[in-house]
């Protein structure tokens, strides 16, 4: 039966946009929605409810066709029906993935080109923690998390080792690669037989900072100053911690500098 030219398609606005984010132009979404509520129509009947000017309406359907949104049913005259919504969205999914990858492939290594050749900036997430219980219950959490590899530095291992030896113990009974850097002149201190067992130690002249990565996938700097505004004369621990890529590499290569330059 043919419907009338008075029919009245009702599309919310919140699906129309969705639609259209999905790549539906307003006459796909109008003629999909006719079909889907109406059943099978003629081109004519289509463009007569839809309000598709009847001169573009085979080339809309074309369109609808070609990208498997609905099927034409050959005839005197020929209909269309819309296809499964489930079929058609997974069809369209499909496609822009296929096409995203293309475009990408294409502009990718030209952009990272030019990208290479700039200054980079990047705006990165980091947790400062202050003081030294906020400070060591961070870092003992981190080498307990570790799964693989754990790099140290260490600056006073009077003040720091008795912090984290209980887990640093752990990560060696797990199996864990633990490598950790002392300054020189704790090479014969009593605190190092402990130490030995729990990693690979190595010596440099003086720690400047204090550094632990986890798997090369999270690291922390350990500062020791004079940063509370309040109290000036005291001294505390301040750690900045991050899984950023950029920082966790960058502190990675700095400890591997340090450690190929120390001594056994």
């Amino acid at each position: 039966m043919k419907p009338s030219s008075d029919v009245n398609l009702e599309i919310k606005s919140d699906v129309r946009a969705a639609m259209k984010n999905l790549g539906f132009s307003d006459y796909f979404t109008n003629i999909y929605v006719a079909l889907l509520e109406l059943g099978e129509l003629s081109a004519q009947s289509l463009s007569d409810v839809t309000k598709v000017p009847y001169s573009r309406i085979y080339e809309v359907l074309n369109d609808m066709i070609k990208k498997k949104i609905i099927t034409k049913i050959d005839g005197r005259p020929s209909t269309f029906i819309g296809n499964d919504p489930h079929d058609v969205f997974n069809s369209l999914k499909k496609t822009q993935t296929t096409m995203f990858e293309e475009n990408a492939d294409n502009s990718l290594p030209y952009l990272r080109e030019l990208y290479g050749t700039k200054q980079r900036v990047k705006h990165e997430e980091f947790t400062i923690y202050e003081g030294k219980k906020a400070c060591f219950d961070h870092i003992r959490n981190v080498i307990m998390a570790t799964e693989q590899k754990l790099y140290v530095i260490l600056g006073n291992i009077e003040e720091t080792f008795k912090e984290i030896e209980l887990t640093l113990k752990f990560l060696h009974d797990k199996g864990v690669e633990v490598n950790v850097v002392l300054e020189e002149r704790y090479r014969n201190h009593k605190m190092l037989k402990k130490t030995r067992k729990h990693g690979t130690i190595r010596f440099i002249e003086r720690v400047h900072q204090g550094m632990c990565i986890a798997d090369e996938k999270h690291a922390l700097q350990i500062l020791k100053g004079y940063f509370d505004i309040i109290h000036p004369k005291n001294s505390d621990y301040l750690a900045f911690s991050s899984s950023a890529e950029g920082f966790v590499r960058y502190l990675s290569q700095m400890f591997t500098f340090i450690w190929n330059s120390a001594s056994e």
